[in-house]
């Protein structure tokens, strides 16, 4: 369904012209029109949006990374990772660091490094994961 504003610009003519212009809404326009202008400013896909660049990011820095399990959907409020790093000191446990939002990941980041024989444990049920994590990764990422 489309509206019409002024009989001659369209809502997402109006929504086009405020991304081209990075133009803000004005105090005249209507509330729908603000909230559409809402929509395309806030991000409606944080986590899902940052995953792979975080995992790819990783797989470059640490040589030892092996596999990321992500324990987090695209819905969710915070990213858990589960990295499983063989120049990590096995510790018998998941021991989750957390890192905060900043200006270019909104989302807290919690990161548990695990050796291979911790992460065959896991899956096995035979080492817990943290309070409050799914009991299944959502996506397992693999260096190629």
């Amino acid at each position: 369904m489309e509206c019409t504003i002024n009989l001659s610009e369209t809502i997402l003519e109006k929504l086009e012209r405020y991304t081209q212009s990075r133009q803000r809404p004005s105090v005249n326009d209507s509330i729908a029109e603000l909230l559409q202008y809402a929509l395309t400013i806030i991000p409606q896909n944080p986590i899902g949006d940052i995953i792979e660049r975080i995992v790819e990011e990783h797989f470059d820095i640490e040589t030892g990374l092996q596999e990321v399990a992500v324990y987090s959907t695209d819905d969710d409020s915070v990213l858990r990772l589960l990295e499983v790093n063989n120049e990590t000191l096995p510790t018998g446990q998941v021991q989750p660091f957390v890192f905060s939002p900043n200006d270019e990941v909104q989302v807290p980041i919690i990161i548990a490094d695990v050796t291979s024989e911790e992460w065959k444990k896991i899956q096995e049920g035979r080492i817990s994961l943290p309070k409050g994590w799914p009991a299944q990764p959502s996506k397992i990422f693999h260096r190629t």
